[in-house]
């Protein structure tokens, strides 16, 4: 066995030396083709123009007398980009027969002498697919094919195509993020247009005005949790001596929310001028609901008219929280009469319940979202808390009875915004 003469240390250390500077040219090739490319890619910002450089600069790097993209998913016929083909009509069998399996397989590849079944069209001698894809998504591919003998790719060449193809991907990649969010951004456009839409059909329908009743004080007030609430109430004057009052929560949020809420409240008061009864009001009004809505459209709804003359108030419950009756000489009691919520089963059956209402009593009617609302630790504030809070404060006004119900309901949660529509009316006899 011979030990290694200085000739031979000399001459692997040039060996070295040669493939360390091949390396280091082929680095800086790659970065020079990175800088130049990215430094065109930014003087526009159209995408086929984009693609249209970078297979423009492949067709120059490689000398080829093919070059394509090929896209397919979300870019398949969205539009077509291509730079050289000495054949089109060789185009369909290639991009058939080699170019999609290999995007589907989601791997690059090179072909030497490929054939097609149709053996008409011309194919190129050397073949180079360099798909486009990130760890989600593929685009498609960058094409490269040479019709000269002996002209296959290299390893440095098939290096160079890979980051063209990092290119051509980020640019698309770019475009569909994009695309995405300019779709998401008109998006919420339309929906912050149907929340305006929704908040103004709402504050329409509610109550510009508060009833003057000789001998009592009436107010009402509705806070949504959001724009636009699921919440309705209204006073409905019928004739001299009778004020119908209701308070409903109609399901869902937003737009349709409001549309059902007018709906209710066209088909309230159109009802209360033509039936003769609460009851009759409530089943006509379920029936009409059920007709003109889905399935999962309903509304609870408590309904009822104060003859104020007489002083006696008819009402039925339908699904609604039970109002509150404060008597002046004895234990509140909830006002439970009635039936189903509206729009639910189409032959449901109400029935109505006529209480008096001495001097000094009230009516509290109120929605779910003050009964539900939560302090931190996740707890409701409850109906009890609720009577016992109003029970409190009968001797103020109705409006101030209402401002207390609030402030405390805010203390309680918070003072946090209300996740649920809170909706309010006091009806205190005064005299």
């Amino acid at each position: 066995m011979s030990l290694p003469t200085d000739s031979d240390a000399a001459l692997q250390f040039h060996r070295r030396l040669e493939s360390l500077t091949i390396s280091l040219l082929d680095a800086y090739e790659e970065l020079d083709l990175i800088y130049r490319i990215s430094k065109r890619l930014m003087t526009t910002i159209d995408i086929c123009r984009q693609l249209e450089l970078i297979a423009g600069e492949a067709q120059q790097i490689f000398d080829a007398d093919w070059c394509w993209i090929y896209l397919e998913g979300a870019f398949d016929g969205v539009f077509n980009v291509t730079g050289k083909i000495p054949v089109p009509d060789a185009l369909a069998c290639i991009n058939t027969e080699r170019i999609a399996p290999a995007v589907r397989r989601r791997t690059s590849q090179t072909w030497e002498d490929p054939e097609c079944a149709d053996s008409r069209p011309a194919m190129p001698r050397a073949l180079l697919c360099q798909v486009l894809k990130t760890e989600e998504e593929v685009f498609g591919a960058l094409c490269i094919g040479r019709s000269r003998e002996n002209r296959f790719f290299t390893s440095g060449e098939t290096k160079l195509a890979d980051v063209l193809g990092t290119l051509a991907t980020l640019a698309l990649q770019n475009y569909s993020l994009y695309g995405k969010k300019r779709k998401e951004e008109e998006a919420l456009f339309r929906l912050r247009e149907e929340m305006r839409l929704a908040s103004l059909i709402q504050r329409d329908l509610l109550p510009r005005e508060l009833p003057v009743i000789r001998g009592y004080d009436i107010a009402g007030l509705s806070r949504p949790a959001r724009m636009v609430g699921g919440d309705h109430y209204d006073f409905i004057p019928l004739g001299r001596d009778k004020l119908a009052v209701c308070l409903g929560d109609v399901v869902g949020k937003g737009l349709p929310a409001s549309l059902l809420m007018a709906n209710l409240q066209g088909t309230l008061r159109s009802q209360s001028l033509s039936s003769p009864s609460v009851k009759d009001t409530m089943s006509a009004s379920n029936k009409l609901l059920y007709a003109s809505t889905t399935e999962d459209k309903f509304v609870t709804l408590f309904y009822g008219v104060l003859n104020h003359r007489r002083h006696r108030f008819v009402y039925c419950n339908g699904g609604h929280n039970p109002p509150i009756h404060y008597h002046a000489d004895a234990p509140p009691k909830t006002l439970d009469q009635g039936g189903l919520i509206l729009g639910f089963l189409e032959e449901a059956v109400y029935e109505e319940e006529t209480v008096e209402i001495q001097r000094g009593d009230v009516l509290f009617l109120y929605s779910d979202g003050l009964t539900e609302a939560c302090n931190p630790q996740e707890e409701e504030f409850g109906p009890k808390a609720l009577i016992e809070l109003v029970g409190r404060h009968l001797a103020l006004s109705a409006g101030r009875i209402i401002e207390r119900v609030f402030e405390a309901v805010n203390d309680y949660s918070g003072n946090g915004a209300p996740n649920d529509d809170q909706t309010l009316i006091v009806i205190k006899r005064v005299e």
